[in-house]
C-alpha cells in the first residue's frame, strides 16, 4: 500500500512540475514576442508556439474589419450578385 501512495504522489508531484514548467515556457515566449521576436522568427530557430498559453489577462477577441460586435459571419446572408440582385433585400408585405 505504502508503494502505491508513493508512486501516486510521485506522479502527482510530477503533472505539477510539468504545469509549472509549461507555464514558465509560455512566460518566457510570450517575453520574447514581446521584446521584439516575431512569431516566425522564433519558428525558425526551433521554437514553436507553447502548448500553454502564458498566465493573465485573456485577450479581447479580435474583430476583422467591417465587422460589428455580436455579428456572427456564418448566419450571414450570402451576396450572390450573379442574378444582378447585388444590395437588395426583398421587403415584407405591408398590411
Amino acid at each position: 500500500m505504502r508503494t502505491l501512495a508513493k508512486t501516486r504522489q510521485h506522479v502527482e508531484d510530477t503533472r505539477t512540475a510539468l504545469v509549472d514548467a509549461e507555464t514558465g515556457d509560455a512566460a518566457a515566449y510570450s517575453a520574447a514576442v514581446q521584446a521584439g521576436w516575431t512569431e516566425q522568427e522564433l519558428r525558425r530557430v526551433g521554437f514553436g508556439a507553447p502548448a500553454r498559453r502564458a498566465p493573465g489577462r485573456p485577450r479581447a477577441p479580435r474583430r476583422g474589419a467591417g465587422t460589428r460586435p455580436g455579428a456572427d459571419p456564418a448566419n450571414a446572408p450570402a451576396n450572390d450578385a450573379s442574378d444582378g440582385s447585388a444590395g437588395t433585400t426583398p421587403l415584407a408585405s405591408v398590411g
